[in-house]
């Protein structure tokens, strides 16, 4: 389990990125890092995150949730919605392997920004 403790408000439209390191060393466009919570049998031994369910929650309220799959052998999974909805993150057809190399050489995805398109 990861859990984001500091209070954190969220725009309307607004992005939260966690990303996979210390939360003291986030890298750039990382909201915080969820490296320290990973558990050694919840990695895979390539460093990649195995499939799992997140849940976005408030004062014991869920928000949301996401079942997401292990990590595509290249690339970050991305989300192909605009906006983003709460029901279709829930449809596996709306999500897609992003390949695009990051240009700070940290794992794939698109901190700070919307995600690419899907092909």
């Amino acid at each position: 389990m990861m859990v984001v403790r500091d209070s954190t408000e969220i725009p309307d439209g607004g992005r939260f990125v966690l990303g996979f390191n210390d939360p003291e060393m986030a890298w750039p466009g990382i909201d915080f890092g969820i490296g320290a919570d990973y558990k050694p049998d919840t990695v895979l031994s390539e460093g990649l995150v195995t499939a799992g369910l997140l849940t976005l929650e408030v004062c014991d309220l869920v928000i949301d949730e996401v079942i997401y799959d292990e990590l595509p052998a290249a690339g970050s999974w991305s989300l192909h919605v605009t906006p983003p909805d709460a029901d279709a993150n829930d449809d596996p057809e709306n999500w897609c392997a992003d390949e695009v190399v990051p240009p700070f050489g940290s794992l794939r995805g698109t901190p700070g920004e919307a995600n690419r398109p899907c092909d």
